[in-house]
C-alpha cells in the first residue's frame, strides 16, 4: 500500500512555464510526517509546559507528534484529491468528481471517529469517546474551525479505496514514531486538547513553508524520508524565530527610562512587588496618572514574570488600531532590552488588520535569522528597530 497512498498529493504548485511542464507536488503522507517532525523538533527544543503529561514529558513527545501527524488524513478523500486533475491518483480509478464538499479538515475527523477509533484510543486510553473526540477535533481543525460533525457526502467522499490507503499510511508512521499511551485523564482533557490546536497549528504553518520543505514527488518511502524531515524541520524551526528566548538577567526600571532619569513611586514598587509562588499566576492592576510611566513599568513587570514565572513573551491588547500603533512605535526601541543580547533576534509583531498600513511595521520584516546587535554598536542603526520575522508576518494565525 506504501506505493499506493504515496500518490496522493498533498501540496502542490502549477508549473510555471512550457519548460517546466509538470506540476510541482509533494505527497500528502510527506507532508504530514513534515509537521510531526515540526512538532517534535518544537518540543525537544522548546520544552513547553504540556497539560496533563507535566511528569515524564520527554517519554510522550513521539506520541504527541503522532497525533499531530494525523492531522491531514482527511486528504486522503475524493474532494480534496479531486481538486488537481492532473495529480489524481491511479489507485482511486478513472478521475470521476464528486461533491466538493467535506473539506479534509471533516474528512479526517470522521476516519479518525467512525474509521480509526481504536488509533486515537490507543494513544489515550484513560479518556472517554466524547473526550477523545475533543482531541481529534482540536487536530483536525487546524484551519482555524472545528470540523463539521457529520456530512451527508462523506461516505460518496470517503470511499474503501481511501480508507485502505489511510490505514497503511497510519500503520507506517506509528512503526516509525512508535507511540506510547498518554496518561491524560479527564480532568486535563481540555486544557490538553486547546494545548494540542496551538501546537497544531504551528506545526502546519511551518512544515507548509516550501522554502523549508523541499517537494519530494518521487518519495517510495516513509521510513527512509523521515531523516530528511527531521533534518528540514531542524532548520525550520530554528528559522522561524518561534523558539524561546532567555530573558535578560539584571535588567532593572533604570534600563527602560532616559538616561538620568529618576523612577516614579509607581515604577520603584514594580522594581519589588512580590509578585507570588513561581508557579502561581498573577494578575497585577497599575494605575496612575498620564505620564507617570505605566507602559515602562509594565514592561518591567513582564520582565521579572519571564525570569520568575519561566512566561514566554509578551503579548499588549489595546483598544484601537491608532493606538495600537502608537504604542508599536515606543517599542520597538525597548523590547530587545528584555532578552538576552546576541541570542536570537525576537519578533515585535503589529497583530491587527491593517498592519501592513504601518511603514513603521513593513521596515521592520526579516526574512531568516539575524544577529541582535545592541544599541551603541557601529551596525546598530539597522537593527535597533523592531524586527518581525516576514513568514509571521505574512498570516494573522
Amino acid at each position: 500500500m506504501t506505493e499506493s497512498y504515496m500518490k496522493f498529493w498533498g501540496k502542490a504548485c502549477q508549473a510555471q512555464s512550457a519548460i517546466e511542464s509538470e506540476a510541482r507536488w509533494h505527497p500528502a503522507a510527506c507532508h504530514m510526517l513534515d509537521v510531526a517532525a515540526v512538532a517534535l523538533e518544537f518540543l525537544e527544543q522548546a520544552e513547553p509546559y504540556i497539560p496533563g503529561v507535566a511528569a515524564n514529558s520527554l517519554r510522550y513527545r513521539p506520541s504527541i507528534a503522532f497525533i499531530i501527524a494525523l492531522h491531514d488524513i482527511g486528504k486522503f478523500s475524493r474532494p480534496f484529491q479531486q481538486k488537481r486533475k492532473d495529480l489524481w491518483p491511479e489507485s482511486l480509478g478513472a478521475y470521476q468528481p464528486v461533491a466538493e464538499t467535506p473539506r479534509h479538515d471533516t474528512a479526517g475527523f470522521f476516519m479518525l471517529r467512525d474509521k480509526f477509533p481504536n488509533i486515537v484510543q490507543s494513544i489515550l486510553p484513560e479518556l472517554m469517546e466524547r473526550e477523545r473526540a475533543a482531541v481529534m477535533r482540536a487536530v483536525c481543525g487546524h484551519h482555524g474551525r472545528p470540523p463539521e460533525e457529520d456530512n451527508a457526502n462523506m461516505r460518496q467522499a470517503v470511499c474503501k479505496t481511501c480508507i485502505e490507503n489511510t490505514g497503511a499510511f497510519i500503520s507506517d508512521i506509528r512503526e516509525i514514531l512508535q507511540p506510547v499511551p498518554i496518561p491524560v485523564t479527564e480532568l486535563d482533557v481540555t486544557a490538553f486538547a486547546w494545548w494540542l490546536a496551538g501546537l497544531t497549528v504551528l506545526a502546519d504553518w511551518i512544515g507548509s513553508n516550501e522554502d523549508w520543505f523541499i517537494y519530494s514527488p518521487d518519495c517510495k518511502d516513509l521510513a527512509a524520508y523521515w531523516p530528511l524531515a527531521r533534518q528540514q524541520a531542524r532548520h525550520a524551526v530554528a528559522e522561524a524565530g518561534v523558539l524561546p528566548i532567555s530573558p535578560r538577567l539584571g535588567m532593572g526600571i533604570a534600563d527602560l527610562l532616559p538616561a538620568g532619569a529618576d523612577p516614579s513611586p509607581m515604577q520603584s514598587l514594580a522594581s519589588t512587588l512580590g509578585l507570588g509562588e513561581t508557579n502561581a499566576p498573577a494578575l497585577i492592576l497599575i494605575e496612575d496618572q498620564t505620564g507617570s510611566g505605566k507602559t515602562e513599568a509594565a514592561l518591567l513587570l513582564a520582565h521579572r514574570l519571564m525570569t520568575e514565572k519561566s512566561a514566554r513573551g509578551l503579548f499588549i491588547a489595546l483598544p484601537t488600531m491608532a493606538t495600537a500603533n502608537a504604542l508599536y512605535g515606543r517599542l520597538e526601541e525597548q523590547y530587545k532590552k528584555l532578552f538576552v543580547p546576541h541570542e536570537s533576534a525576537p519578533s515585535l509583531v503589529l497583530a491587527h488588520g491593517k498592519r501592513m498600513l504601518s511603514e513603521r511595521f513593513l521596515a521592520s520584516l526579516r526574512s531568516g535569522r539575524q544577529e541582535f546587535v545592541p544599541v551603541g554598536t557601529p551596525d546598530a542603526d539597522e537593527t535597533a528597530t523592531a524586527q518581525c520575522a516576514g513568514w509571521i508576518a505574512g498570516d494573522r494565525r
